[in-house]
């Protein structure tokens, strides 16, 4: 734990603030220890990326040894789904359309700052293009 301690201290893996998700486990960053992180739990039976309440310690020694995914670092947009069933009777492709256009309307300004930060991000890092505007997939299934 205190090699990990040291790990994420030089190689700044992540930062107070961040959010992250380690051994299976999703959080914010509260608290950065010697030995232990503290993160404030996400998901697990609350939907929608929101707080369980519940602080979890985490032992900085799987920073050595299990795959760490930080979702804000070097970026302040992460990419999401929302899923919205819709009957088959109804009229799906106006129903895209729709949402498509709504999307579109609500988050311009956020689009433009996802571009602006994803220049930087490729300039870091080996990123091909991306698709910042919202998009919608359709699928088909038993519900």
């Amino acid at each position: 734990n205190l090699a990990g301690g040291v790990t994420l201290a030089i190689g700044g893996a992540y930062h107070v603030g961040d959010r992250i998700e380690v051994d299976s486990i999703t959080g914010d960053v509260v608290d950065i220890g010697l030995l232990y992180t503290t993160l404030l739990e996400l998901r697990n039976w609350v939907g929608g990326d929101q707080p369980t309440g519940r602080l979890v310690v985490v032992p900085n020694g799987v920073v050595l040894s299990c795959n760490v995914a930080n979702f804000t670092k070097d970026n302040r947009f992460v990419w999401d789904e929302i899923t919205i069933p819709v009957t088959y009777e109804s009229d799906w492709q106006m129903v895209s359309d729709w949402f498509r256009a709504t999307l579109e309307e609500e988050t311009q300004e956020d689009s433009k700052l996802a571009s602006k930060d994803l220049s930087v991000l490729q300039k870091k890092y080996y990123l091909t293009g991306r698709v910042i505007t919202p998009t919608v997939f359709v699928s088909f299934n038993d519900n």
